[in-house]
C-alpha cells in the first residue's frame, strides 16, 4: 500500500465513518464541505505519513511542539473503540477476500 491510499483509508476510518458522517447526512455539511474536508485531511495525513516513513522525527516534533498550546485540555486518545473497528475489518477481509487478499495480521 502506498501513502496516498493509506491516507485516504485512514480519512475514511477516523473521519467519514464517524460523527462527522451523520453531520453530513443530516445536512449540516454540504457535499462540497465534505469534498474540501476529504482533500484537506487526505492531503496533510499523507504528509504526516511521509515524514514518519522517512523517519523524519525532527519535523514530527517540531509539529508537535508547535500545535501544543492548542491541543490542552483536549483528551487524551482512548483507542479502545478503534480497536475493536480495526478488529471487526481484518475478520471481515480474511472472511470475505480473496485468499491471497487476507493475509492480514490482527493487531
Amino acid at each position: 500500500m502506498d501513502i496516498n491510499e493509506a491516507a485516504k483509508a485512514i480519512v475514511q476510518f477516523v473521519f467519514r465513518d464517524g460523527p462527522v458522517e451523520d453531520m453530513h447526512a443530516a445536512g449540516k455539511l454540504s457535499q462540497d464541505d465534505m469534498k474540501a474536508l476529504n482533500k484537506y485531511l487526505v492531503d496533510n495525513l499523507a504528509f504526516i505519513l511521509l515524514i514518519i516513513a522517512e523517519g523524519r522525527r525532527n519535523d514530527l516534533a517540531a509539529i508537535a511542539q508547535y500545535y501544543r498550546g492548542d491541543t490542552i485540555g483536549w483528551d487524551d486518545p482512548d483507542m479502545t473503540e478503534s480497536k475493536k473497528r480495526l478488529e471487526g475489518i481484518v475478520e471481515f477481509i480474511q472472511m470475505y477476500a480473496h485468499p491471497a487478499q487476507s493475509e492480514i495480521n490482527p493487531v
